[in-house]
């Protein structure tokens, strides 16, 4: 017979594991970013975000801005063929771009699997906690360990 927890677990892994492979393929995106859309346009733009098959992204002036949705389609159509990933549109936002000196771990990922009903606030308590006994880990894997925690202890 199986566990409350054991069952908990056993509906959290599919999930986890869509969550991982998303993580793993848009830190790929990231690393591959320039050469996706040219030299010139990657170095005024940057990922922000990915939420329901919409990828948003920030340039640094109205001529990327322009740049980037004159190649939209472009775009969508080579990151389709290069990772596994749904991708319905791009969302530009003309504004300060992120300092390319930060790692793919510092920038924010949104993910379009958000499980129903999780307490964010118990989510950020279990994850600063995971950072202060591992201080080296990266703070997106600490924020899915959290999450899959937190899912455990429904």
């Amino acid at each position: 017979m199986e566990t409350k927890n054991e069952r908990a677990f056993s509906n959290v892994v599919p999930e986890m594991n869509g969550i991982v492979n998303l993580c793993f393929t848009l830190s790929s995106l990231e690393s591959e970013w320039k050469s996706i859309v040219g030299g010139s346009l990657g170095a005024r733009s940057t990922l922000l975000s990915y939420e329901r098959g919409v990828l948003v992204v920030a340039v640094d002036s109205p001529s990327a801005f322009q740049d980037m949705n004159f190649k939209k389609r472009a775009i969508i159509n080579k990151i389709c063929s290069m990772v596994n990933l749904v991708l319905s549109d791009i969302r530009v936002l003309n504004g300060a771009v992120r300092g390319t000196d930060r790692g793919p771990a510092t920038r924010r990922v949104v993910f379009a699997k958000r499980a129903a009903g999780l307490d964010e606030r118990r989510i950020k308590s279990v994850s600063n906690d995971i950072l202060s006994r591992h201080s080296d880990m990266d703070p997106s894997l600490a924020g899915l360990i959290a999450r899959c925690r937190v899912m455990c202890e429904r």
